[in-house]
């Protein structure tokens, strides 16, 4: 069978007669595809497919990282130790004290250390005036200072890098490890070990539905074709196709004009002669299912239902020792000479 579109052909008929089948285009007017819609389809080859999965699986991401982290505290002031340094400490001391003493016609004006004042009773009068000296009443000296520290020196903070613990699809994508992009997912003919979750499935073509077209005409064959026949007679059509023969036909001419027709629904047609003396042409094809039609064939034969007449061309009374006859017949003429009679 040929992988190919040709047109179709269509069996015309007439209230009187089955007129022969036209022949299909040429090759060349034909769409050289052959689709689901051509006129010649005759086989649809199923496309050849395979079916692909993706799978997944729920993981447990761990944490990374730990959630807290401990950092200098920026506002921690630490401890601080200072030497303060304190001047000496002086204070005004009374060290003499002026006295007066009144005698007759006499003003004695003396100053006396305190610690040698005189008595009360002495005589002695104190004017109230005082001399004065700074005396150091502590030294100078150096305190050390501790200022405490202010804060602690770390504090316990978010850890920014920290990743919590998750719970991820992954999706086979041929490797160990997986990917979390769907979008990269494999697509394979098997179930992979380690992956439980049927994703998505699909069906691809690896071969694509095919039509098979007939473009080949059917041969129909005269397999007892004879010059001279006699009525009676049935001449036989066979028609091959190399797929299926759905009309045999054949038609009889007389002086070039149809006498009659024959069909058959089928491979094989029988055309019984049943008409009067004379000459006549067959002309014959066949058409497949999907309309391509033979090559028309024609036959011409003689139909001769007469019987011969012998004539006798003897003396009549004599003897003889032979006779000579002719036989005539309505489409042959032979001569026939018959000894000893």
């Amino acid at each position: 069978m040929k992988k190919s579109l040709a047109a179709s052909a269509v069996l015309s008929t007439s209230l009187t007669a089955v007129v022969l089948v036209a022949p299909a285009l040429p090759a060349a007017a034909a769409d050289p595809s052959c689709t689901a819609d051509s006129a010649q389809l005759i086989e649809v080859v199923p496309a050849v497919t395979h079916t692909e999965s993706q799978y997944s699986k729920t993981v447990t991401v761990p944490a990374v990282g730990p959630e807290k982290i401990e950092v200098a505290n920026p506002d921690y002031v630490p401890a601080t130790t200072d030497v303060v340094r304190h001047p000496a400490e002086y204070e005004t001391v009374v060290v003499e004290r002026e006295f007066t003493k009144t005698t007759p016609g006499t003003t004695i004006v003396h100053w006396f250390k305190v610690e040698n004042a005189p008595d009360a009773h002495s005589g002695w009068e104190p004017t109230g005036n005082v001399r004065t000296e700074e005396r150091e009443v502590k030294a100078a000296w150096e305190e050390t200072i501790t200022v405490p520290a202010q804060g602690q020196p770390t504090i316990v903070v978010a850890n920014p890098d920290h990743v919590p613990a998750s719970v991820t699809t992954v999706y086979y994508d041929g490797k160990v490890g997986g990917t979390t992009d769907p979008a990269l997912a494999a697509w394979v003919r098997y179930a992979p070990t380690g992956w439980p979750t049927l994703v998505a499935t699909r069906t691809v073509t690896d071969v694509p539905e095919t039509y098979v077209c007939d473009v080949e005409k059917p041969v129909t064959t005269l397999t007892n074709g004879s010059p001279l026949v006699r009525p009676g007679y049935a001449f036989r059509l066979i028609s091959t196709d190399n797929d299926r023969v759905v009309r045999t036909i054949g038609n009889v001419y007389k002086d070039g004009s149809l006498f009659t027709s024959f069909q058959a629904a089928g491979d094989v047609l029988d055309v019984p002669v049943t008409f009067a003396d004379g000459s006549y042409t067959l002309r014959y094809n066949s058409r497949d299912a999907v309309g391509n039609v033979a090559t028309t064939q024609n036959f011409a034969f003689v139909v001769d239902g007469t019987a011969p007449k012998v004539t006798d061309k003897g003396t009549d009374g004599a003897v003889a020792q032979s006779k000579s006859f002719k036989l005539f017949d309505a489409n042959k003429v032979d001569k026939v000479v018959i000894n000893g009679v």
